[in-house]
């Protein structure tokens, strides 16, 4: 959030909700490289085809790539591989059938939609909880809330209860030199 705006650097309740104008994506400094090179190389080409898992995720970050390296697409052939082997036979026989982009389209938007649900929760129930369970200190320690988090706390949790709960019974065993 802090890098939206700085005030957000300071937790404070007053500024929840944080819902920035527009959600932009950030570059992680030590991928810049590597951008920068599929940037180039996705600015020179005419044809793109989307190689990605065929999931709402792989397309969300097929196309996020293209906003965030600013390509320019109106100019330009998108294609989708669609493959479901390794097989070198199944792979050459995808690229020979490349479909149109335009089914990716809404899995891009259903993931775009789900990562800005995701950070917003994040951002705001992560700060809201922090500040609300810390009310007496200035020293906050950060409590994580995000929809996955949750989820994968929550299994490790009833497991955990499971565990403690066990109760050990006898099990009666047939011993084979007895028959």
């Amino acid at each position: 959030p802090h890098e939206y705006d700085a005030k957000y650097a300071k937790w404070k309740l007053e500024d929840l909700p944080i819902k920035p104008v527009k959600y932009e994506y950030k570059v992680d400094e030590s991928k810049r490289d590597l951008f920068n090179n599929m940037k180039k190389h996705l600015s020179e080409a005419d044809t793109i085809i989307n190689a990605t898992d065929a999931g709402i995720e792989g397309t969300h970050i097929f196309f996020a790539i293209l906003e965030t390296a600013d390509i320019q697409i109106g100019n330009k052939t998108l294609k989708r591989l669609w493959v479901s082997s390794e097989e070198k036979s199944e792979i050459l026989q995808g690229f020979r059938e490349l479909e149109p982009i335009d089914k990716d389209l809404l899995r891009f938007e259903r993931g775009k939609t789900r990562a800005i649900s995701d950070w917003y929760i994040g951002m705001n129930v992560s700060r809201f909880a922090s500040l609300k369970a810390n009310k007496k200190t200035t020293n906050i320690p950060k409590i994580a809330i995000g929809r996955n988090m949750q989820a994968l706390l929550s299994m490790v949790y009833q497991r955990q209860k499971e565990i403690e709960e066990f109760v050990s019974k006898p099990i009666n065993e047939l011993d084979e030199n007895m028959i």
